[in-house]
């Protein structure tokens, strides 16, 4: 993105991502925006086995969306170079 714009981008760190998982200081939801899984989450029950595209479920308190069971959650380590994925296990983890 900063070659196509311009503006300076990167991956968020560890703690920038949990707190907008977390919904800053405003959210208590069990999933990034609600409590009700099927209104953030697309997930085997709700997804017909496909993708779908970003913004189609409800945000998070901060307006952000997909924070919870995104297939690929990417955040930068520190002051380190090295991309770290996690495979949705902060969703299975919490049902």
């Amino acid at each position: 993105m900063n070659a196509l714009t311009d503006g300076r981008f990167r991956m968020p760190t560890e703690a920038e991502w949990e707190y907008a998982a977390r919904e800053g200081l405003q959210g208590n939801s069990k999933y990034s925006g609600s409590n009700n899984l099927g209104e953030v989450v697309c997930y085997s029950d709700n997804s017909g086995n496909s993708t779908h595209p970003v913004k189609g479920m409800k945000p998070n308190a901060l307006g952000i969306y997909d924070m919870s069971g995104n297939m690929w959650e990417w955040r930068s380590i520190n002051t380190s170079s090295v991309r770290i994925i996690n495979l949705g296990l902060r969703l299975v983890n919490s049902l």
